[in-house]
């Protein structure tokens, strides 16, 4: 699911779960990770 994605934009979407989880005041699951990553992927691929 990470392909095509550099490193540094994996981080993001790790930060970005992590803010998701604070928000929902629980720890980010496979869920939150999965529906970030998604949004990254679309946003990158619309930026290449």
């Amino acid at each position: 699911m990470t392909e095509g994605l550099t490193g540094s934009e994996i981080e993001a979407v790790f930060v970005e779960a992590l803010f998701d989880g604070f928000d929902q005041g629980k720890e980010p699951g496979d869920l939150t990770i999965a529906s970030v990553m998604t949004w990254v992927y679309v946003v990158v691929e619309d930026h290449r």
